[in-house]
């Protein structure tokens, strides 16, 4: 299972990093690469919303027996054939629909050298020497442990904490589908009014306070009761107010990596787009990972039983659970707002950048 999820990662990296790196190739207008990662984040979390309503309504509802769909092993079998299929067919299609736009990309150096490994992370030393970058990615490496302790605990809270059927787990799809819509509308609006780091700074504390919010009013027993219609409503409304918060800061942290390839580029003469992108996402993905780790490790410290239908579980580790998802993750994304409001690239100075490499490139 170890060496399966490190081809993984490293498979999804080897897309990863040239897709993003070439989202900020196609425009160097400050407002339009908004645009750009705007559609590239809307297009994104459509196979997210896609994969949810096939696995809470297709799949898990017809592997219900004696014990939960969603914890039922053969379940997931379905569920892998499936996203595998829609993933190929994305990849492609990305790849497909964008070669035509290689004759305008820039071409690098003709006297340029072979990258070895030792090269790659001379260069992601170099990144982080970067200021902006280095507060980019700090802010990113508390922002992934966010999520990575929220995703880790999401398939507990919907079942144990909140007891909810697989259909009313699958209708928390609306937070996504009315989140990301609102973020794929407003950000590049936002960003023509008012600065990235202002943004990113509020967009992280909505994502941050209004994903804990249901967890913490139900802490403080203001929450309705469990597996009601209302409370499906009530997860939503807070839901969808995080879905906006990280759909905007998702689309503005990756129209910034762009602003700092500028800056960079001006600083040292070198345009490294593909470096920014790769260590950010070998940042990320180390940052999900001890996110998800510290989530399981919590667990444990709860002894969280592994064996229990959902209303057999003692209220005082349901109550613990809720303190981990709860005031406990919400931490983390505060924390990022701090580094986040250190950022110092606005459009007035990213005006100035382009000015000044115009001028260098003559």
């Amino acid at each position: 299972m170890i060496g399966t999820t490190v081809v993984l990662r490293i498979s999804i990296t080897l897309f990863a990093v040239p897709h993003l790196a070439l989202g900020a190739e196609l425009s160097e207008d400050y407002i339009e690469r908004s645009r750009v990662m705007s559609y590239n984040n809307l297009l994104g979390y459509t196979g997210v919303i896609i994969m949810h309503i096939f696995a809470w309504f297709l799949v898990f509802p017809n592997f219900a027996g004696e014990e939960i769909g969603q914890l039922n092993q053969a379940a997931y079998t379905p569920i892998v054939i499936f996203s595998t299929i829609l993933i190929a067919l994305c990849i492609l299609s990305s790849a497909y629909f964008t070669k035509d736009r290689i004759p305008y990309l820039k071409k690098p150096s003709d006297d340029a050298s072979k990258i070895g490994i030792l090269d790659l992370f001379q260069d992601i030393a170099g990144a982080l020497g970067n200021r902006n970058y280095l507060r980019l990615v700090a802010g990113m490496f508390f922002l992934t442990l966010l999520i990575g302790t929220h995703e880790t605990l999401a398939i507990y809270m919907g079942t144990f904490f909140w007891e909810l059927s697989p259909q009313q787990i699958g209708l928390l799809v609306i937070n996504n589908i009315l989140g990301f819509a609102f973020g794929f509308i407003v950000t590049a609006r936002l960003h023509q009014r008012f600065d990235k780091p202002v943004i990113m700074v509020v967009s992280i504390i909505m994502l941050s306070v209004f994903w804990s919010a249901s967890v913490n009013l139900r802490l403080l027993g203001l929450a309705p009761e469990n597996s009601s219609t209302e409370l499906v409503l009530f997860i939503i409304f807070f839901g969808s107010i995080t879905s906006a918060g990280g759909s905007i800061l998702n689309i503005t942290v990756m129209s910034a990596l762009a602003d700092i390839a500028d800056e960079h580029e001006l600083n040292t003469g070198i345009r490294q787009e593909g470096v920014f992108y790769a260590a950010r996402t070998l940042f990320a993905k180390t940052s999900s990972g001890i996110g998800h780790v510290v989530a399981g490790l919590a667990l444990d410290f709860i002894a969280f039983p592994t064996d229990s239908a959902p209303g057999e579980i003692p209220s005082e580790i349901i109550f613990q659970l809720g303190l981990i998802d709860g005031p406990f993750a919400m931490i983390w994304g505060l924390i990022g707002a701090f580094f986040y409001a250190r950022y110092k690239i606005t459009k007035q100075s990213h005006a100035k950048i382009k000015a000044a490499l115009a001028i260098k490139n003559l």
